[in-house]
């Protein structure tokens, strides 16, 4: 390969975080076939069933003709995550999908439509681009997850809700709106978590909570964001919505878990708070005040949800002095 491609291959190890690695990888493939139409989906469950989430697509499709695609390739993916060792791929084809995988894990798909790739230095130059992005996502989530739940680890959390809040602040400043492009955020824990590893062994606690990450998974979008903070507690960003959809939101997944039938345990029960994400106040205050939230859910006798606002709005909690305005000191 000439120098020019080991430029590209350096800019893509340089990325340290998943949306610069995915935006590179995509630049580099379009400028080898930038007549072709690209999509790149990735696998947010890469070591079970394929749960696909769209990352790129060129050129830009209508809702319709986007709804009918991706429905095309989730079939298409679906099987190719089962019978990924078998499946050979013609490169004379109109449509080429190539598997992203690194160490058995199956990280998505890149698809090319409408671009017969028949050069072979080309060929040579996009293997390697795909070998080497699959390698660094495999970099990514090892050191981004939690290796139990293959949910979001703390250290990923810590840095998310500084990038959101200050994301929240950069666009309400550029459209000049009142109201800043809202998430909500939510902590919950497994009620008497510490009871069922005594009675059960830690081996089914792991179980417990494998299986109630993979509830968050089914029940949230692919937008909202999944964490494990810790021990049995875990936190959720859900994306673009306000207090009440939140609300409504929670609370359908406490009562899916509630409803869940968990091996050898039986019933298990989730507490909730929530609250609204807002600039000018500080991560800390955010966690503080869901949490005081969830603190709320216990003592009224847990498998609760309560928002944070609303107990401030009934007298039920009382909001700490200058929380309302916080300022970072430096």
């Amino acid at each position: 390969m000439s120098y020019y491609y080991h430029e590209q291959i350096i800019q893509l190890t340089a990325q340290i975080d998943a949306e610069g690695l995915h935006d590179t990888f995509v630049q580099l493939v379009k400028g080898l076939f930038p007549d072709a139409e690209i999509r790149l989906y990735n696998n947010r469950l890469p070591a079970s069933h394929g749960h696909y989430e769209l990352l790129h697509l060129s050129p830009t499709l209508s809702q319709d003709e986007l709804k009918s695609q991706v429905s095309q390739d989730t079939q298409l993916l679906d099987a190719l995550i089962k019978e990924h060792a078998s499946i050979e791929f013609d490169l004379s084809q109109d449509q080429i999908v190539y598997p992203l995988m690194a160490r058995n894990l199956y990280f998505g798909a890149l698809i090319i439509d409408g671009h017969a790739i028949e050069d072979l230095d080309k060929q040579t130059v996009l293997a390697a681009y795909i070998a080497i992005y699959s390698n660094q996502l495999n970099l990514l989530r090892t050191s981004n997850h939690d290796a139990l739940t293959g949910l979001f680890n703390r250290q990923t959390f810590d840095g998310t809700l500084n990038k959101l809040l200050s994301t929240t602040e950069h666009r309400r400043n550029q459209d000049g709106s009142e109201e800043p492009h809202r998430h909500c955020f939510a902590m919950l824990d497994i009620d008497h978590f510490k009871r069922l590893n005594d009675n059960f062994g830690h081996l089914i606690g792991d179980e417990v909570l494998l299986t109630l990450a993979q509830l968050m998974q089914k029940c949230f979008r692919d937008e909202d964001m999944l964490f494990r903070y810790g021990g049995e507690e875990f936190v959720i960003i859900i994306k673009r919505v306000d207090l009440a959809m939140a609300g409504s939101v929670l609370e359908r997944f406490r009562q899916l878990v509630e409803n869940h039938y968990f091996p050898q345990v039986g019933r298990v029960t989730i507490s909730i708070g929530y609250t609204q994400l807002v600039d000018n106040v500080l991560p800390t205050t955010i966690i503080g005040r869901a949490d005081k939230a969830l603190y709320h859910s216990k003592e009224l006798g847990r498998n609760k949800a309560s928002c944070y606002e609303t107990l401030i709005e009934q007298n039920k909690l009382d909001e700490a002095p200058g929380a309302s305005n916080d300022i970072e000191l430096f």
